[in-house]
């Protein structure tokens, strides 16, 4: 019997930043660059109020969403750590959030690998708890693109309903190939 070799978490980071980067995020250092949105793990600790709340401690990758509001994203190789690498991305949530300065208003946890497909949940902090995020009633299967990240934020509701979602770009790789697709006003989760 052939025993099963591990994938490691490494390959998710290449997924998450190419695919926030398709969706519109400056996936740029924001300490390095102004226009930066996305920190990958020992970056977020130049922040100095990220670091206060973390000390040593470094999920996958930070979001700025604003100024003082925060995405977390925390990554797991198997897709039966799903709900790990959701505690954890709260577990770091729940650090910054203890702040008066910044909050952390959406975590995700990323689980799988390029072989076998990457599964994602997504929370949102409402001030007391985390609730599922829902898009006409359904859970998002991928990331959340910096227009949907927005809404969540203006309305301040995990449940976005009836709104025309325009996702502009929508990229699939089949055979190695990036086939780019054009979803206006129609929601489609893979």
């Amino acid at each position: 019997m052939t025993k099963k070799i591990k994938s490691s978490e490494v390959h998710a980071y290449s997924y998450i930043k190419e695919q926030l980067k398709i969706l519109g995020w400056d996936v740029r250092n924001p300490s390095k660059n102004d226009d930066g949105e996305v920190y990958t793990q020992n970056e977020c600790l130049q922040e100095l109020r990220i670091k206060a709340c973390l000390i040593l401690d470094k999920p996958e990758n930070i979001v700025k969403l604003s100024e003082n509001d925060f995405w977390i994203i925390e990554a797991k190789p198997e897709h039966s750590a799903l709900d790990t690498a959701l505690k954890e991305a709260q577990d770091y949530g729940d650090k910054l959030n203890k702040s008066n300065n910044i909050k952390c208003l959406i975590v995700t946890g990323v689980a799988g690998n390029d072989e076998d497909t990457y599964l994602i949940k997504h929370l949102y902090w409402d001030g007391t708890t985390y609730l599922p995020i829902t898009l006409n009633g359904q859970q998002p299967t991928g990331l959340l693109s910096k227009e949907l990240a927005q809404e969540l934020l203006r309305t301040q509701n995990p449940n976005i309903q009836d709104i025309p979602l325009y996702l502009k770009k929508f990229f699939f790789r089949k055979q190695k190939v990036l086939i780019k697709y054009c979803i206006m006003e129609e929601l489609i989760l893979i």
